[in-house]
């Protein structure tokens, strides 16, 4: 809503209107709230690379012949997940 308004106002294309919103309270460091938000981000990322690797590694282990039961032992998750990642890795290829 404020890109529109401010691409009306400015009389420029909507998609070169960037809205950045910074919270300021008072006692509170603002490098500190930078921190814990990067935190956060880089903590996504690497929640994310580690599903993916997890799908990688799930498939070449099944490829080369291990049941679900011992791919399991194998990654320390449970059988249900192997199943699960195997099921998103065959989905995420097609």
């Amino acid at each position: 809503m404020a890109r529109d308004l401010i691409a009306v106002m400015e009389d420029i294309p909507l998609d070169q209107v960037r809205v950045s919103v910074e919270f300021k309270v008072t006692g509170v460091d603002q490098a500190e709230v930078s921190h814990v938000r990067q935190a956060v981000t880089d903590a996504a990322v690497a929640q994310e690379r580690a599903a993916t690797e997890s799908r990688k590694l799930a498939a070449k282990l099944i490829d080369a012949g291990l049941s679900g039961r011992d791919v399991a032992e194998v990654m320390g998750v449970s059988p249900q997940r192997v199943s699960q990642l195997i099921s998103r890795g065959r989905s995420e290829a097609s």
